[in-house]
């Protein structure tokens, strides 16, 4: 969109007996999911993790936009799909994971995903090792959620 730093995703979708082709290309802004982070310095892209989060058997493409906010960060999912990936795709905050909000926390960056809690549902967790605790700077912390 032109802002500085605003970051974008590019995915290059995969077909079979031609692999990868450049005219295929899908490229993810946070537009895309009509999300307030298609501006200056959100940084989308600055963390990326592929899984696949609802069960569907699509890879779901997680994002953090690490520096919006000054640098508080944001995550955007956009759910895979046949030829898509941002059909329902949403945004969320480090709050809406039960964290304090902190500047430069950079939420978004340190991604990861699995069935944590043998549920047999993929989970996301997202780390923010600079995160302050009980007063503690730097102690760090992991949320994982369910997203689905």
């Amino acid at each position: 969109n032109g802002a500085t730093n605003a970051g974008l995703v590019a995915v290059l979708l995969g077909h079979p007996g031609t692999g990868l082709l450049p005219s295929t290309h899908r490229t993810l802004l946070m537009s895309s999911i009509g999300g307030q982070l298609n501006t200056a310095y959100s940084g989308l892209g600055g963390g990326l993790h592929l899984t696949d989060l609802d069960g569907d058997g699509m890879d779901d493409v997680v994002a953090g936009a690490i520096l919006y906010g000054s640098a508080q960060g944001r995550i955007a999912v956009f759910w895979g799909s046949t030829g898509s990936l941002t059909a329902g795709s949403f945004m969320f905050s480090e709050s809406e994971m039960g964290g304090m909000v902190e500047n430069y926390s950079a939420f978004g960056q340190i991604l990861g995903s699995g069935d944590f809690d043998d549920d047999g549902t993929i989970e996301l967790a997202v780390g923010l090792p600079s995160q302050k605790i009980n007063g503690h700077d730097d102690a760090g912390v992991v949320f994982t959620a369910d997203i689905d």
